[in-house]
């Protein structure tokens, strides 16, 4: 079961990407106007789930076996408050690691991630099948690490984010790119939930018996 939904987001990523190269027109990242998440915090109540870079694997893959931590002794990266339908990625050189969020309920009440994650949150201008889209492209990859600074660990900049040269759709095209993919958006997030609860039930069972 857990094979035919990974298939499944296969195929999701592969039509996405496919379809964004049909666009010929390209633009700095900053002429979407995107919506860079801000919601840094060093206060929160209760605990948090702390998702940093490297417990993310690809695209919404991450650890079950994560540190919980109170505002108190949390790390310092342990920053960001994720968001409703917006896009994380890891600002590391060649590091391709994604969290999308369209309305998981767990990610948004229990977790806190690390500021090693830029994210871009939905927008009238951009919406977040577009968003996703540019994102996971191996030309926005290319381009994110070419623009990387630093030595031993080289990111991104938001500034240098800016500047990245993207697939450019008119506000038509936007309106109808969306219209016929944000369901592949919504069905990436439920499968993938899917997929984290089966390898929940797999290794409870395998630690059960084993």
């Amino acid at each position: 079961m857990i094979e035919k939904y990974e298939k499944i987001l296969t195929k999701i990523e592969k039509i996405l990407k496919v379809e964004l190269q049909k666009y010929k027109q390209w633009q700095p990242i900053k002429k979407y106007n995107p919506t860079v998440v801000n919601k840094n915090t060093n206060k929160f109540e209760n605990e948090k789930i702390y998702l940093d870079t490297g417990s993310l694997s690809d695209i919404n893959n991450y650890s079950n076996d994560l540190a919980i931590f109170n505002c108190n002794n949390k790390p310092s990266r342990a920053s960001l408050l994720p968001e409703t339908k917006s896009v994380y990625f890891a600002k590391l050189k060649n590091t391709n690691k994604y969290l999308l969020i369209n309305n998981n309920k767990d990610i948004l009440n229990n977790y806190i991630l690390s500021s090693g994650f830029l994210g871009i949150k939905e927008s009238d201008d951009f919406p977040l099948s577009l968003i996703f889209s540019i994102l996971i492209s191996r030309d926005f990859i290319i381009n994110k690490d070419n623009n990387c600074q630093g030595t031993t660990m080289a990111a991104l900049t938001l500034e240098n984010f800016y500047k990245i040269n993207v697939k450019y759709l008119t506000k038509q095209e936007r309106k109808n790119f969306d219209n016929k993919y944000k369901c592949f958006v919504f069905l990436f997030e439920t499968i993938s939930l899917k997929i984290k609860k089966l390898n929940n039930i797999k290794t409870n069972l395998l630690n059960k018996y084993f």
